[in-house]
């Protein structure tokens, strides 16, 4: 049950990314670089949240 939210969120993760780089896709690299790390602590600090939760 939680590996299957887990297995979501990297889905989510993986098609956020995939939005990002078509929106951002006319920035520059380290934008884009930048970006992308502010969305990885957002992810990071859900996950960690959602293990807490669970009592994981």
């Amino acid at each position: 049950m939680i590996a299957l939210k887990i297995l979501q969120s990297l889905l989510g993760l993986v098609f956020a990314f995939y939005v990002f780089k078509a929106l951002l896709g006319k920035m520059g690299e380290r934008d884009w670089t930048i970006a992308f790390a502010v969305m990885m602590a957002v992810f990071v600090v859900a996950f960690v949240r959602s293990r807490y939760f669970f009592g994981g």
